[in-house]
């Protein structure tokens, strides 16, 4: 694991704040960040960050692809969009689409993301979404990802309001079954065996099977003052 400092250049401001503002390629070799000028993309092995040409200025919420050479994103007024990492045409995705409640990109060429409504479903060369899990009376959802296998997607509930209070769970797409994960946590995400989720101001990580949808051992805190 590496840690290191990155400090925003003076003439660089983050855009809207109240959403996810960076990704991480899968690979961990590069990360995008939102500007107010649009989207950065800064790899490790070099110093600084370039702008991705041809993504709108008012784009949030980014995401990469599975092979981290094309990210996602989603434009005030004009939906989900992709584009290469390295710039070129925007790629529409979906078009009439809110501002998602978190969204990820899937192995099998699909992208999911919240809505109020609930989990959507789209082909990641564009198409209508497709409604997969409805939000229940009195929920909120946010950041569905797909989990090996395929059958389950794994995000938070929150049902009380208060997101401090929301649960990690995952739900089959075959049966409909929803299996709570951690009570107590939110923003989760499965790497390498592992949960990992927010709580309060830290990140926390759990050994979890996939498969079997089981967490094993208690949580371990990985990061704390966390934003």
């Amino acid at each position: 694991m590496n840690r290191f400092e990155y400090v925003l250049p003076k003439d660089q401001t983050f855009r809207d704040i109240g959403r996810p503002v960076v990704a991480l390629s899968p690979d961990g070799r590069r990360f995008v960040y939102t500007s107010l000028g649009g989207l950065y993309l800064r790899s490790m092995d070099e110093l600084k960050a370039r702008l991705i040409p041809g993504v709108e200025e008012n784009s949030i919420e980014p995401f990469f692809s599975p092979d981290g050479q094309s990210v996602a994103y989603w434009v005030r007024g004009s939906g989900l969009k992709r584009i290469a990492i390295n710039g070129g045409a925007s790629v529409v995705i979906a078009d009439g689409v809110g501002a998602p409640f978190g969204a990820s990109w899937g192995t099998d060429g699909t992208i999911l993301f919240a809505e109020t409504a609930g989990i959507f479903r789209v082909s990641a060369n564009g198409g209508k979404p497709e409604l997969i899990i409805p939000v229940k009376e009195g929920e909120s959802i946010y950041g569905p990802e797909l989990l090996p296998g395929g059958d389950s997607v794994l995000f938070s509930v929150n049902a009380t309001g208060a997101w401090g209070n929301a649960d990690v769970v995952a739900q089959s797409l075959s049966t409909g079954k929803r299996t709570v994960l951690v009570k107590g946590g939110s923003d989760a995400r499965y790497v390498a065996g592992r949960l990992i989720y927010a709580l309060g101001d830290a990140l926390f990580g759990v050994a979890f099977e996939p498969k079997s949808l089981t967490v094993s051992g208690g949580a371990v805190p990985l990061v704390q003052g966390v934003m």
